[in-house]
């Protein structure tokens, strides 16, 4: 197409040769040189970039559709919560992992409890004051096992069977046990001795309670609620062992509690492998601000751009999928395995 502006009669010099441009005008402008960016920028860049596609390649292989599930992500915003102590969890936190301690270790606390009505004897009722003495001065888990088998080699030769040294050895196994909970074990075997194993009891119910929830739908916390109000009066005693503020020991809070139990039975290791995907993305987005920076600090008007500056980042859209989660980690720290 002709361009009408010119002049067909123009001689050839004076027409442009591209744009507006004749050739001695061509030739009077400057020619602008863009600066190479600097060799140990582009390969410190280049480095970088592998890293973001190794991070990449790894969240890719962890992710997985049960972290989209409704009752995973229920979950999740649960455990928050009592991590949190945001609302109507606030407060519970450790009365939480009391109970859930006092759940793993029940059989254990039933031995032990077996053990001191079987074996009766004199040197052995004085060994099960000395456990209960040293654990109501919250004696130090290694310093408590240093002394319970000492005075456990005290009184083996006053003790007149097998059986019975065989049972009190077996005694100290299960104590060096509960003392690797770093202390709660132990903590909660002092609690039951205190009260007699009166509130044992309450433990195997809530036991029962939850097998006969875990297959249920536990989202609807009303079928929860209805099942802890038949039973809240047997239920109820066990406040004291798991240190419940009084004003905590009430139904609401029985609810809730068994909620999150119950789904932490069925979502743990989903979540587990949730939260390590979270601290990768975290790590990827830490690579990627990286590597905007250094974007930044070299203009394409001023510098030559080489062509790995301008790839796609791989793993934008898996971080943009799980944007919100993320923040939420970030700025509540939270741990991957607190209760």
């Amino acid at each position: 197409m002709v361009n009408k502006s010119i002049n067909i009669n123009t001689n050839w010099w004076n027409k442009p040769l591209w744009g507006d441009d004749n050739l001695f005008q061509s030739l009077k402008k400057p020619k602008i040189e863009k600066l190479a960016i600097p060799f140990e920028v582009v390969s410190h860049y280049q480095e970088i970039y592998q890293i973001l596609i190794f991070i990449a390649s790894v969240t890719q292989s962890i992710d997985s559709c049960k972290f989209l599930d409704p009752e995973f992500q229920l979950f999740c915003q649960i455990k928050w919560q009592f991590i949190s102590e945001c609302g109507n969890y606030k407060g519970l936190n450790h009365s939480l992992i009391l109970l859930r301690a006092a759940l793993e270790a029940k059989d254990k606390f039933l031995t032990l409890e077996e053990t001191e009505l079987r074996y009766r004897s004199k040197a052995q009722q004085e060994f099960y004051q000395e456990v209960y003495s040293l654990l109501s001065k919250q004696t130090e888990p290694h310093d408590f096992l240093v002394i319970v088998q000492d005075k456990l080699n005290q009184i083996r030769f006053d003790l007149k069977t097998e059986e019975g040294k065989t049972a009190l050895e077996s005694y100290v196994k299960i104590l060096e046990i509960l003392a690797e909970q770093n202390a709660i074990g132990l903590k909660l075997f002092y609690l039951f001795k205190k009260y007699f194993f009166a509130e044992f009891s309450s433990v195997k119910l809530l036991s029962e309670l939850l097998s006969y929830l875990v297959p249920q739908n536990v989202q609807d916390i009303n079928a929860i609620t209805l099942i802890v109000q038949k039973h809240y009066d047997s239920i109820a005693p066990l406040g004291k062992i798991l240190e419940l503020p009084p004003e905590k020991n009430q139904i609401e809070s029985y609810v809730i509690m068994l909620q999150y139990l119950v789904l932490r039975d069925k979502h743990q290791e989903t979540y587990l492998l949730f939260t390590k995907l979270i601290e990768l993305l975290i790590e990827w987005n830490n690579t990627h601000q990286e590597l905007k920076r250094i974007h930044q600090e070299y203009s394409p008007n001023e510098y030559d751009i080489p062509a790995t500056f301008n790839k796609n980042y791989p793993g934008e859209s898996l971080y943009q999928k799980y944007q919100q989660f993320i923040v939420y980690f970030a700025n509540q720290k939270l741990a991957r395995e607190t209760i």
